[in-house]
């Protein structure tokens, strides 16, 4: 008898072509090859002949919160060579239903869909699964997404591009700088899908000025002060020297910040570059 606690599943090994089953007849084996098989068996009593069956027990996949399971299919139709991240594909219950993964054309390679936190029964011979964080933006932030999947950017008018448009700069399901932001919370994201840049929308102050002379005074709640040049020096019309304290404020506005270039802005994620199947 096999048992099987709520956290663990168990991988049998039966022969190829045989549907999964307690019990098996002898003659069933002839011309068929033994091998692990697709289907698992989850948490129970199961009375199993040992002789005709193998079962491994795996611990479940468990997802805390604040965290994301990047997948990795193993199996399913080849890749696209102009793709990093498969298509999404239905039906397969958060990749614990694998014959239903292959049935409906997944791809193997990682995967677009991703795990939410919970607990799940998957097929570790059918699927690698990478703990990840979520994405968190801060108030006074945005962040900005660079997408990995989507269709390629039309070409602009050269009137469009006389006007200020950017190509690259898209609207949702092209790839390429996506034009909506996202605001303050909590996010699920697929990083081999999607790269976020995090861009300050507060206040930025930059002063010319001796550091005895720079206040944080009249400057508003959650602005940043940063001093970065010495105080301006001139020159009077009697010949006298006299420094200038020099002060600019500046900010990003939420909707011009797909216009800023990714690279130059603080990143708090990282692209990862996967080996695929």
């Amino acid at each position: 008898m096999v048992s099987l606690s709520k956290l663990a599943a168990s991988l049998l090994a039966e022969p190829k072509g045989m549907p999964p089953s307690r019990t098996a007849k002898p003659s069933s084996r002839t011309g068929d090859n033994v091998a692990p098989q697709i289907e698992l068996l989850l948490p129970g009593r199961y009375r199993i002949n040992t002789d005709l069956f193998g079962a491994d027990i795996q611990p479940a996949t468990i997802v805390d919160a604040n965290q994301v399971g990047l997948v990795t299919a193993k199996d399913g139709e080849p890749l696209p060579v102009d793709e990093l991240v498969a298509a999404s594909v239905s039906g397969h219950n958060d990749f614990q239903d694998a014959p239903a993964f292959l049935a409906n054309g997944g791809q193997r390679g990682p995967q677009y869909d991703l795990l939410k936190p919970g607990t799940y029964y998957i097929n570790p011979l059918m699927f690698d699964t990478k703990l990840d964080s979520v994405a968190i933006v801060q108030r006074g932030e945005v962040a900005v997404l660079v997408s990995n999947v989507g269709k390629e950017p039309e070409v602009l008018a050269q009137e469009e591009r006389l006007a200020g448009k950017e190509r690259y700069v898209v609207p949702r399901g092209y790839r390429g700088i996506q034009a909506e932001v996202a605001g303050p919370g909590v996010y699920y994201l697929n990083r081999w899908a999607y790269i976020a840049y995090i861009i300050p929308t507060t206040n930025l102050t930059v002063d010319w000025a001796e550091e005895t002379a720079v206040t944080d005074s009249g400057t508003e709640p959650g602005a940043q002060r940063v001093q970065l040049f010495n105080p301006l020096s001139v020159i009077s019309r009697d010949g006298f020297e006299m420094k200038v304290s020099v002060k600019v404020i500046m900010r990003v506005r939420p909707e011009q910040a797909p216009s800023w270039s990714p690279r130059s802005a603080p990143s708090r994620t990282s692209s990862t570059t996967s080996s695929i199947p």
